[in-house]
């Protein structure tokens, strides 16, 4: 069977509910604003580091298998009377649910083996991941960027273009702007680039690695913002001239 899978580092987002024909595996950030509806035989592993956050119904079929090392937040679960899946056994669940329902929507107040906790809890046991998922609930994510090109430049020349490849909501509702870094940890702001893509950048850039990043806002209010991942970009010293002599 097919399976669809989010890299590390990726975070892939769907504006409406999703359903899946694959098996999923996570180990970015999946986060669906709507249901996520898998098929009868589907499988949905989110590994270490992974998280999937479903803000509407998390709906599987009667065969769907669910490992959750990563963390897995939804609003609701629905599944059918005998679901032969399970989540982790054994250490702290990652699986935070409000609601969950068996067939008939028959309230199961707890889902084993593994269990699960109400996503209120998850800011008493890792309030960064709570923190992020407040920012999702909230309308802004910061999407995923690529380059559109190689990733090394000679100096003096254009740099490949930063295009998009997912954000979440209108971007009507949005405001973007840009940084770049030399060390991945010190950042700058690009002043006049407030585009959801990176087309001309409009710095001189010497010989080395040059990292870049996008920030997502909200229009009217800047301190709620979340940045998307980074792409690196190693500027290289142009080739020396070949002379030519003659006897």
């Amino acid at each position: 069977m097919l399976a669809r899978e989010i890299k590390l580092g990726v975070e892939e987002v769907h504006e409406t509910s999703f359903t899946s024909d694959e098996n999923i595996i996570v180990n970015g950030t999946l986060i669906v604003l709507g249901d996520l509806v898998m098929g009868e035989k589907e499988s949905l592993t989110i590994n270490e580091g992974g998280i999937v956050i479903v803000t509407g119904n998390l709906l599987i079929g009667k065969n769907v298998s669910v490992s959750a090392l990563g963390y897995l937040i939804a609003e609701s679960f629905t599944s059918p009377d005998k679901w032969g899946g399970k989540f982790k056994e054994g250490a702290i669940s990652k699986v935070f649910i409000n609601e969950a329902y068996g067939g008939d929507k028959q309230h199961m107040p707890v889902l084993l083996p593994g269990g699960h906790s109400i996503i209120p809890e998850l800011e008493g046991i890792d309030k960064d991941v709570w923190d992020y998922y407040q920012k999702v609930i909230g309308g802004v994510t910061g999407g995923t960027i690529e380059l559109d090109g190689s990733s090394t430049s000679c100096a003096g020349s254009s740099l490949p273009s930063i295009v998009n490849m997912t954000v979440a909501w209108p971007a009507a509702f949005k405001k973007y702007s840009w940084e770049y870094s030399v060390d991945n940890n010190n950042w700058n702001i690009i002043e006049g680039q407030a585009d959801i893509e990176l087309i001309s950048l409009g710095l001189e850039l010497m010989d080395g690695a040059y990292y870049f990043r996008r920030k997502v806002s909200k229009k009217n209010d800047e301190e709620d913002y979340m940045y998307s991942n980074y792409v690196e970009v190693t500027v290289v010293p142009l080739p020396a001239p070949i002379g030519i002599f003659f006897k």
